[in-house]
């Protein structure tokens, strides 16, 4: 008998319910968002965790390149050891996270990868920075349609171009 994955959210509660919940509200935005300020981000975090997520939290401060970034990824999120340390390497991985390979867990809410400092890398990388935003929103996406949440929470003063055709507002 095939397991069948059951919602995050209660779709037959009211949705006034469910907004209520810091997930489904940034859930409806997009699956990446931007946070001015660590506070904000920390706030918004801890709200998420209560919620059962399984939270990977990364300062990107350490990321001097971009062998670094890849490096710090694959650790953190349990990449296998045969990951490329690419950008398509990295857009594969992310596809095998959302159907819960490595780096998430079926028992939790969802996958949220928080990365904090994460200007310290723009500034010298601006364009693998946009497509690593990009590339986690895209996957995200797909990983929904499988009933898996997944976010990406970034601290960054910067104004990005749209990362998987969604504005990236501040939260």
């Amino acid at each position: 008998m095939t397991e069948v994955a059951l919602p995050f959210f209660d779709a037959r509660s009211s949705v006034v319910h469910n907004r209520h919940r810091i997930d489904i509200d940034l859930l409806e935005n997009g699956h990446v968002h931007r946070f001015m300020t660590r506070a904000a981000l920390d706030a918004v975090v801890e709200r998420i965790r209560l919620l059962g997520y399984l939270i990977h939290e990364i300062s990107a401060d350490t990321w001097h390149d971009e062998r670094a970034m890849h490096r710090d990824l694959a650790a953190h999120l349990e990449f296998p050891n045969y990951y490329g340390h690419n950008l398509d390497a990295f857009n594969d991985v992310l596809r095998d996270i959302a159907v819960f390979s490595y780096g998430s867990d079926p028992s939790t809410t969802g996958t949220v990868l928080v990365l904090t400092d994460f200007d310290t890398f723009r500034v010298q990388y601006p364009q693998t920075a946009q497509t690593l935003l990009d590339m986690f929103a895209v996957q995200a996406h797909v990983a929904l349609l499988g009933l898996h949440p997944m976010l990406c929470l970034v601290e960054s003063t910067h104004v990005f171009e749209p990362v998987g055709a969604t504005e990236l507002d501040s939260a």
